[in-house]
């Protein structure tokens, strides 16, 4: 849609990590056809030839989702590597800050008014997991409310969230009411733990996410997440914006070189034609050309925001 609107021609490649070959494989790719701008989706260190090469070859590029891994010392864009031009990466720790916030205020508490909270993070070396799990400390450290029992490392695992919540509240921790998750799908796998010990949602427990994932939001939709918080996935597109402009000698540099995006919540309080829209199961036009200060001549700062406009257009 955004490409359509901006008339780019956008190629989408995959790597992994277990791919050896990366690095002759994305020369054979340039080689064959420059790109004009290159969007590289998380800063993981297999990444790292990519980034070698494309400032060699003089490729603007962009990093999404997650910073470069500090291992390799890239500093910020522009500094090492000129052609690195900027990064749009979500305010992780804000995102659960935000989560921890909607949790607590919502969860089953006790006869003290306490809610008693049981984390999930990914791995113990996550930068995006990491930053999250500091917003969710942030937060018990300004509301005394809150106890946190313990925080559980899955590796992303959706089994291992389910065996761990299901133990927990068995054994150690009965008195569970809420359930912080760094991910939907481990959000998901708490849930169906939930379901399967013949807890009532709402009454016993409430559970929460971050990504913004399909099924996340169909989870909410279907109250079995309380809450999903999200954003990020329309990184890619904010990027392509920018790339864009830098390439018609609209530098963005004059703003910022890190664009933070600021994660919202879904929550099953929230109207269910935003929840349709992100599901496409409603649509909406939106031009993404209103974003882009080549297009649009009276822009005079990037925002990055959809959330108000989609609102205000499922309004009318």
């Amino acid at each position: 849609m955004a490409a359509y609107d901006l008339q780019v021609s956008v190629e989408c490649l995959g790597f992994t990590s277990n791919d050896k070959t990366i690095r002759e494989r994305f020369i054979k790719i340039v080689s064959k056809k420059k790109p004009d701008g290159i969007i590289l989706a998380g800063g993981y260190g297999f990444l790292y030839p990519i980034v070698e090469i494309s400032n060699k070859l003089k490729i603007p590029f962009i990093n999404i989702n997650n910073k470069f891994d500090p291992k390799f010392n890239m500093g910020k864009p522009r500094e090492k590597f000129k052609y690195w031009i900027g990064e749009v990466i979500p305010d992780d720790e804000q995102a659960g800050y935000l989560l921890a916030k909607i949790l607590s205020e919502n969860a089953p508490v006790d006869k003290s008014g306490v809610v008693r909270m049981i984390a999930f993070i990914g791995y113990k070396y996550d930068f995006a997991s990491l930053e999250r799990l500091k917003g969710l400390m942030r937060y018990l450290s300004e509301n005394k409310n809150v106890i946190l029992q313990q925080v559980f490392e899955t590796k992303y695992n959706e089994a291992s969230a389910y065996k761990k919540f299901y133990l927990s509240k068995q054994n150690r921790y009965p008195k569970t009411t809420a359930v912080w998750t760094v991910s939907d799908g481990l959000a998901a796998g708490s849930s169906q733990a939930a379901k399967d010990l013949k807890l009532t949602f709402g009454k016993d427990y409430i559970v929460g996410g971050i990504d913004w994932t399909e099924k996340g939001i169909r989870d909410v939709k279907a109250e079995q997440s309380y809450v999903s918080v999200g954003g990020h996935v329309l990184e890619g597109v904010w990027a392509l914006i920018l790339i864009h402009d830098y390439l018609k000698e609209i530098d963005f540099i004059s703003e910022s070189v890190e664009f933070m995006t600021q994660m919202k919540s879904i929550s099953v309080d929230d109207n269910y034609c935003f929840i349709k829209f992100l599901l496409n199961e409603q649509s909406i036009k939106i031009d993404f050309r209103t974003y882009s200060k080549y297009h649009n001549k009276t822009l005079k700062k990037y925002d990055f925001d959809i959330s108000g406009k989609i609102k205000k257009c499922l309004r009318e």
